[in-house]
């Protein structure tokens, strides 16, 4: 008979109750199977079994067993320091088990006057913000939210005055405007009377028509012919060659180095030409009536 076979057997003479027994008579006084205690531990079957034959060989290693021994304790109404106790004497070592004193746990409270506030300054910071978005939005002028051109256009209809955007480079002066109604007379060439007897040689009628048409206006030509339009012009150089609000019978000529880059307000205001020839602003439209020409005369 091995040694720890004799130690039970001695405990079991002195009325010591062995592992096995002690965990067999609880779970059957609680009327409970091993499967039930099994899955009530969330354990596996086999160990309980095995704990209740102090089959040590199926059994893991102490410091596993002590862990289940000391739920099986609380679960089966035992003292675990008896169960602590069978074990060792199953494993063949006797020693002092020193159950762990685990001290009730408070409440904590947190000392009055430390605790973290609300941010109350960033929440009416965000206010703030979203006041003054809603108050722009519905109450401040509406060209005020437009974009470069200003508000939409409809025909006919005034527009405010867009403010002047500052002129990249003077070197290029701006051409002077001329008024419709005051346009200057065509030079005439003198008209040659002839002497009494002096025979007349006939003009050909080319020359006639020739001197009789005035030159082709060279240049680009706007022409407000209804409502006013904002317009600005730039050369090829991006230099500005015309910016401001032409009111309606207002005309303007232009001439620049070429493509010139052309940008309208309210095309159906006015009419273009250049070096006389009408130019189509439909290709060139844009939306609320605008009309943006990127090279023009290249």
């Amino acid at each position: 008979m091995s040694s720890s076979k004799m130690d039970d057997a001695a405990a079991t003479a002195d009325g010591i109750s062995g592992l096995g027994d002690m965990l067999r008579q609880a779970r059957q006084t609680l009327g409970l199977t091993p499967a039930d205690l099994a899955h009530q531990l969330n354990l596996d079957t086999r160990l309980i079994e095995a704990l209740e034959r102090e089959d040590k060989e199926a059994l893991p290693a102490a410091v596993y067993v002590r862990g289940y021994l000391r739920r099986l304790a609380a679960t089966l109404k035992l003292d675990e320091a008896e169960l602590q106790q069978a074990y060792l004497r199953l494993v063949g070592t006797v020693e002092p088990v020193h159950l762990r004193h685990t001290p009730p746990i408070e409440a904590m409270k947190a000392p009055r006057g430390t605790g973290r506030r609300f941010p109350w300054a960033g929440l009416v910071l965000v206010l703030g913000v979203v006041a003054a978005g809603i108050y722009g939005a519905r109450f401040l002028p509406e060209h005020w939210l437009d974009g470069p051109f200003g508000p939409p256009a409809e025909e006919g209809a005034m527009l405010s005055p867009v403010p002047t955007l500052p002129v990249e480079s003077a070197s290029v002066p701006l051409a002077p405007s001329i008024p419709l109604d005051i346009e200057p007379p065509p030079e005439q060439a003198p008209v040659a009377v002839p002497m009494v007897g002096e025979v007349v040689a006939p003009v050909p009628a080319q020359a006639e028509a020739q001197s009789a048409e005035p030159a082709a206006m060279r240049g680009l030509e706007l022409r407000v012919t209804k409502g006013e339009s904002w317009v600005q012009v730039k050369d090829a150089g991006g230099h500005v060659l015309l910016e401001e609000t032409l009111k309606s019978g207002t005309v303007r000529q232009v001439e620049g180095a070429r493509p010139l880059q052309v940008v309208i307000g309210n095309r159906a205001a006015l009419t273009l030409s250049l070096d006389g020839k009408p130019v189509d602003l439909a290709p060139y439209g844009r939306p609320n009536g605008k009309a943006f020409i990127t090279k023009l005369g290249g």
